[in-house]
């Protein structure tokens, strides 16, 4: 079955290439960019997730506030925030001088690459997926390694370069993505948000149906049915088919210890994460990794 990003995307151009634009100008200025140091990866903490891509977040309005295994801090209007891959975070936004937040998000993931324009419904709260466009594939690699490159140099006036040719290659792969565009119903167009936020929060263990429902605005048994129409499966199904994918790609990696590999995919429980893939795959999750290495 074929992801919505095969279909159309929901935002418009404008709406994402005119903040990409103003964090430009801003990097070209002086360059107020932050980086959550690695610290604590894949470590399973309270209210926190982690990727296995590193995330760039820009702050279009109000305030973006990060708590990482060992700091805080917080992303104000033009400035932008780099989280590094596998490094736990939770997020909380805020209005600011009598502003909104809007917030512009680069997620990467094993389909490709998001650009998602969040917002929040109350004060404090988790950022939604209020919109999304998947980029054009092409550029996906090289967004990834500017994006390594960024979390470990240590020069700001070379993070600022590497951040800018950054901009300018999601500047470049929007433009590719737009073309083509076609109109989506309201099914679609829910589901594809919907997937835009596992993309974006699969590795959380509070995202479930009932969360993407409520950041939808409907209801978990609407979320289910919008999904069974589009892709011919439920939401739940879906989310663990996309848990259940991440962790055999990373089981593949000899390096992680399961219980990382049930930490990545959203699972705190290694117990249940075991179960569950018994459930799905027939073996364990150890099994598997030897059958494969």
């Amino acid at each position: 079955m074929a992801r919505l990003e095969d279909i159309a995307p929901v935002a418009q151009e404008a709406e994402l290439m005119k903040p990409i634009q103003a964090f430009q100008r801003r990097l070209r200025d002086d360059g107020c960019v932050m980086v959550a140091k690695r610290l604590g990866l894949r470590q399973n903490l309270p209210q926190m997730h982690f990727h296995d891509y590193a995330e760039l977040f820009m702050v279009i309005s109000g305030r973006w506030d990060f708590r990482c295994p060992h700091e805080k801090f917080s992303v104000s209007p033009n400035e932008l925030a780099v989280v590094p891959a596998s490094v736990p975070h939770a997020e909380r936004a805020y209005s600011h001088a009598g502003k909104p937040f809007r917030g512009l998000v680069v997620c990467q993931h094993p389909h490709g690459v998001t650009l998602i324009l969040s917002g929040v419904r109350s004060e404090g709260g988790k950022p939604y997926v209020d919109q999304f466009m998947h980029l054009a594939p092409g550029n996906r690699g090289r967004i990834s390694r500017l994006l390594e490159d960024v979390a470990v140099v240590n020069r700001d006036d070379v993070r600022s370069a590497l951040l800018y040719a950054l901009l300018g290659l999601l500047e470049e792969s929007l433009r590719q993505s737009v073309e083509g565009v076609v109109s989506m119903d309201q099914s679609s167009a829910l589901v594809g948000k919907a997937q835009a936020t596992i993309d974006a929060y699969l590795a959380d263990s509070g995202l479930t149906v009932a969360s993407l429902a409520s950041d939808a605005g409907c209801t978990p048994d609407h979320l289910s049915r919008s999904f069974r129409s589009v892709l011919g499966m439920s939401a739940q199904a879906y989310l663990r088919r996309e848990r259940m994918a991440l962790a055999k790609r990373l089981l593949a990696q000899r390096e992680l210890r399961i219980s990382e590999v049930a930490w990545s995919c959203g699972f705190n429980s290694l117990n249940y994460f075991i179960r569950a893939f018994r459930q799905e795959f027939g073996q364990t999750p150890k099994n598997y990794r030897n059958s494969i290495l």
